[in-house]
């Protein structure tokens, strides 16, 4: 994989990038970093990278930022975490707190996010993690990058960028909010030369059909919760069947479209 991370690989990277027109973008900048995941999906060659480094030098973040750009099909875990410490340790607050770490036999994916996660705990400054090309990762290295995810210090903020088909289990971190999404508008590609697939059309659904759903719904939670003798089916049924204002907002951060 190629070793580019840390301070040093972000501030170069951002020098380059100015040289050639850094894109600035106020309002995706107000977005990125605010919540505790941040994810940036957009299909390939369409400047997400151009994006982040362009964000970190605008808002002065190079030594608060480890930068890790994943190796095209990243699917060595140790390799991969040794690069994450690396770039956390090249950070201001991440130096004092990263041990420096060589690759050993008995060092697996799992073991390297628990030692992570132990180096980082006492973090009391705002350090920023951004992963690049996420989708390029195994399956393996995506489990454990949730794991740290869900149990990362409050004070240690992610960035990932990845296409569309890249899926991650965040469901906790939207439900609380601490999820944010930028998103490649459907406009903003036709207006790039590239054509996007049509959007599948959902049928209306009828008066009617509507009534049925919510007696099988009501149906199937009562069974659910005689079983299990848990009222929770009846609050996922309560908040299925209650009306959503038109305009309301959700729980979560909006998703902004780039």
């Amino acid at each position: 994989m190629e070793s580019v991370a840390g301070a040093d690989a972000v501030a170069g990277g951002a020098a380059e990038t100015g040289a050639g027109g850094v894109v600035s973008r106020p309002r995706l900048f107000r977005r990125l970093g605010t919540a505790q995941v941040t994810v940036v999906s957009a299909p390939a060659a369409s400047g997400k990278t151009v994006l982040l480094r362009s964000w970190i030098s605008t808002a002065g973040l190079e030594q608060r930022t480890a930068w890790v750009p994943a190796g095209r099909g990243e699917r060595e875990p140790q390799r991969f975490w040794l690069s994450v410490l690396a770039a956390l340790r090249r950070t201001g607050p991440g130096a004092l707190l990263v041990r420096v770490l060589t690759a050993a036999p008995h060092l697996d994916g799992w073991a390297l996010v628990e030692r992570s996660l132990k180096d980082l705990a006492p973090l009391d400054e705002r350090v920023w993690l951004v992963i690049d090309d996420v989708h390029e990762l195994g399956p393996d290295v995506l489990q454990q990058l949730e794991l740290l995810l869900l149990r990362a210090p409050d004070e240690l903020r992610f960035v990932l960028a990845a296409r569309p088909e890249v899926r991650l289990g965040l469901h906790r971190l939207r439900l609380e909010g601490q999820l944010a999404e930028i998103r490649r508008s459907v406009r903003s590609r036709r207006s790039s030369g590239k054509v996007p697939q049509p959007l599948p059309v959902i049928p209306r659904r009828s008066p009617n059909s509507c009534c049925r759903s919510r007696r099988w719904t009501t149906r199937r939670c009562a069974c659910w919760s005689a079983l299990t003798r848990s009222p929770t089916p009846l609050r996922l049924q309560t908040l299925a069947l209650r009306p959503t204002p038109r305009g309301a907002n959700s729980a979560s951060p909006p998703t902004t479209t780039m």
